[in-house]
């Protein structure tokens, strides 16, 4: 079967563990560009075998210091103008995989297409929680989509004015590390958004908003998760409650840290990883 006319991007830093499933899973693009920040553990190995194009993150290697800037690097040195993102922990299913094909043979600039986020925790699909259906854009041309600048961490695709989104069918699938490894990640994410040097003390008005919006979202999250619970049963298909607490538990560690931004203003120490 012909390939797909697209690049796909994906990030590695010592992902020996689960990048296989990935690059099986997208073997049928053209290209699969694969940048990497510098893997010790049989990454690069894995990635050669399965023939991608290997290109450096950056030229200091280690952890990712700015998600975006890695992006921006990644749609500059795909081949295609179509390009699909995945992260080095995911795979695609077959009916999505389909989609992507159909997507990318219309070539409609005027499209960006969104695909949905499935978590696999313990080996249980999961398809209730207070933040699913978590649909995502993933596949644009970057002719019409650029990365919003200023964003270290939750990276996002910002789109032309006239380009609309469409839900593609099928399931990306995302397998979650345990509780205590994405708490790790969670201090890290959180020590990259507030690494920027404060230059003068926050408003008033910007503090309040940010904290009234992250206290709100923190409270909802259980509400939601409790009434999924009983409208689906207790069923294995709802996210266990300690990761849905994870979510909440983040967004209060940003009410803490724009408090002290407010409080400390230009002596603001960010918060360690």
């Amino acid at each position: 079967m012909e390939k797909i006319q697209a690049s796909v991007t994906v990030l590695t830093y010592n992902s020996a563990a689960t990048v296989a499933k990935t690059l099986e899973s997208v073997k049928d693009f053209d290209e699969v560009l694969v940048l990497d920040g510098g893997s010790t553990d049989g990454t690069l190995d894995i990635c050669k075998k399965y023939g991608v194009r290997i290109e450096r993150q950056s030229d200091v290697p280690g952890k990712i210091f700015d998600f975006t800037q890695v992006r921006q690097r990644s749609f500059g040195l795909a081949k295609h103008d179509w390009i699909f993102w995945i992260d080095s922990d995911e795979y695609v299913d077959e009916r999505l995989l389909a989609e992507l094909r159909a997507a990318a043979d219309r070539g409609d600039v005027n499209a960006a297409y969104r695909v949905e986020r499935v978590p696999i925790i313990n080996g249980r699909v999961i398809r209730y929680g207070a933040l699913l259906p978590d649909k995502i854009v993933r596949l644009v041309n970057r002719k019409t989509a650029h990365w919003a600048k200023s964003k270290r961490v939750h990276e996002h695709v910002i789109l032309d004015e006239g380009v609309g989104t469409v839900d593609l069918s099928g399931s990306l699938f995302t397998p979650w590390e345990s509780l205590e490894e994405y708490r790790r990640r969670d201090r890290y994410y959180l020590s990259l958004a507030f690494s920027r040097p404060v230059t003068h003390r926050p408003s008033l008005f910007r503090t309040l908003k940010s904290i009234l919006k992250n206290l709100t979202l923190a409270a909802w999250l259980p509400t939601k998760w409790s009434y999924l619970e009983v409208r689906h049963g207790f069923s294995s298909e709802v996210m266990p409650w300690a990761y849905q607490w994870r979510f909440s538990r983040y967004y209060l560690a940003i009410v803490k840290e724009r408090l002290k931004q407010y409080l400390y203003g230009t002596r603001y120490v960010p918060p360690a990883a």
